[in-house]
């Protein structure tokens, strides 16, 4: 597995499941940027409540960071030629309002970079 950031954006709705062992988890897709004009749709599932939660409170289209493990997958395609995709178990997503009060949190403590 390859730990990553990714970010993307919302696409569809998250499923919520139940595990044989009796625990939630999600499953939900990412659209993220490949190169100008270009997407990849990630696939992504959560164990974690609180990357369950962040994802039910975004929106269609909301932009966000999720972090996780992350590994390549391979399918072939109506046509015939192979299609690459990436499958992530999300460990946190972090909204970009997140992100910023994070930031707004880290400068008003005085841990910040200010004037460097």
């Amino acid at each position: 597995m390859i730990d990553e950031v990714i970010a993307g954006r919302r696409r569809g709705v998250p499923t919520l499941r139940t595990a044989a062992n009796g625990r939630t988890f999600a499953t939900f897709r990412i659209s993220a940027a490949d190169h100008p004009g270009a997407y990849v749709l990630v696939s992504c599932v959560a164990f974690s409540a609180s990357a369950i939660e962040s994802m039910q409170r975004l929106e269609e289209g909301d932009s966000f960071l999720a972090t996780g493990e992350t590994a390549l997958s391979t399918w072939n395609g109506s046509n015939g030629t192979i299609c690459y995709g990436l499958s992530v178990t999300v460990h946190r997503v972090m909204s970009v309002y997140h992100a910023v009060r994070k930031q707004q949190n880290h400068d008003e403590c005085g841990d910040g970079d200010k004037g460097k």
